[in-house]
């Protein structure tokens, strides 16, 4: 029983990652923090720009604007774009913008923190046998606000960042999509409150019983 417990919780700490790793969470994190780094240096060689990832779509289904040149054939492949990055050189973020910026980042590693901390507890609580306590309903609902924090937090920059970008960009053969893609991290966070109450119910029965002995 305690083998297979852990099994899963192994299993459950993996399924994290994949999922983290697949929506594009930590990856796109990282990704803005480098170009950050690299704007900052550029700023202070007294260049005004900013980098964007943009998610794109065409304008006109049939139309196919672009073209990617075969090495090995020699022929022009008939292309479209979904995602690009692209400098904008007469953006000026105001200071309410940065402060944005910044807070997203340490909701978005408290987020990380919380799961995994709690995650961590809870596999160390069951390998010391401390299976059907309330401690470990408590990590399990911190595991789902964790999740739920980097789900409303990722929501929100996404869609203030598609409305930014939107007013300042325009393309010609192509629209600008919203980034939002969360559904994995919304899931994760119902699966882990879901398995909190299933512990509560079992709890409440057994202290029930307990009581009527």
């Amino acid at each position: 029983m305690k083998k297979r417990l852990n099994l899963i919780t192994f299993l459950i700490g993996v399924a994290m990652i994949i999922i983290l790793g697949f929506s594009g969470l930590v990856a796109t994190f990282m990704e803005g923090f480098r170009d950050g780094m690299n704007t900052a240096d550029r700023i202070k060689a007294g260049e005004n720009v900013e980098m964007f990832q943009l998610n794109l779509e065409p304008a006109v289904r049939l139309a196919k604007p672009l073209s990617l040149l075969n090495v090995k054939s020699g022929e022009l492949m008939p292309a479209r774009m979904s995602t690009v990055i692209v400098e904008l050189t007469t953006v000026k973020k105001s200071g309410w913008s940065r402060v944005w910026t910044y807070s997203f980042a340490v909701l978005f590693i408290t987020g990380l923190i919380m799961c995994a901390f709690n995650l961590i507890t809870f596999i160390r609580a069951v390998n010391k046998s401390v299976i059907f306590e309330w401690i470990n309903v408590k990590r399990l609902r911190r595991i789902g606000v964790g999740f739920l924090l980097l789900f409303f937090i990722n929501c929100l920059h996404d869609f203030t960042l598609y409305y930014f970008l939107k007013k300042s960009i325009e393309l010609v053969d192509y629209n600008i999509k919203n980034p939002f893609n969360e559904g994995g991290i919304l899931f994760f966070g119902m699966i882990a409150f879901l398995i909190a109450e299933v512990f509560a119910v079992g709890l409440r029965l057994r202290e029930e019983q307990e009581l009527t002995i």
